[in-house]
């Protein structure tokens, strides 16, 4: 009867061999797992941009439809300095339900700025197709984030434009489609719309 007892007690603890494979089996799992969830939360912040990126045009158009124009709340012509935080008009307005935000740079801001409409690359000017520029003098409205690393920039701007109108590596700037950013990244812009 002893001798039972003593056998089931050592029959209850661990051997060094078994708990050894336990941790190399999780190890393994942990290899081959972390990436992968790593890899969706990255995937997920440039998802989420896009997404909030795509709220903010439809409120804008749903603004211009009834107002006819971009401007402040009710529709009246812009002040100075509403034109750059023009994402909390929108959202005063009822078109959109949260300012713009994204995890890829800092201080995210929608903005309605006058196209240069001169060669694309310079001030709001944007060559949608890759030649033909905003014209001159029209409304737009862009979405500026600034401190974006040059590999997020350069993600973005694949999402968005494709690889024809995106740079070839991060170092380039890219100045066609509709996300344009100096070389090295920085203040990434981003094309909603225009009128």
């Amino acid at each position: 009867m002893k001798l039972d007892k003593q056998m089931k007690e050592a029959r209850a603890a661990f051997t060094l061999i078994e708990m050894v494979g336990v941790l190399a089996v999780i190890a393994l799992l942990a290899a081959i797992l972390v990436p992968k969830v790593f890899t969706a939360i990255n995937n997920a912040r440039y998802s989420n941009t896009v997404s909030s990126l795509n709220a903010v045009k439809t409120a804008a158009t749903d603004y211009f439809g009834k107002y006819g124009r971009f401007g402040e709340i009710g529709g009246a012509k812009f002040s100075t300095t509403s034109s750059n935080t023009w994402d909390k008009v929108l959202v005063a307005e009822n078109f959109l339900e949260r300012p713009f935000d994204t995890k890829l740079g800092d201080a995210p801001a929608i903005k309605v700025v006058t196209s240069s409409g001169s060669s694309p690359g310079s001030s709001y000017c944007f060559a949608l197709n890759g030649v033909d520029a905003i014209p001159a003098g029209s409304s737009v409205v862009v979405a500026t984030v600034d401190n974006v690393l040059p590999a997020d920039a350069l993600e973005l701007s694949k999402r968005m434009d494709g690889d024809t109108l995106s740079a070839t590596n991060s170092a380039v700037a890219d100045t066609l489609g509709r996300v344009t950013y100096p070389a090295g990244a920085g203040t990434v812009t981003i094309y909603l719309m225009h009128r």
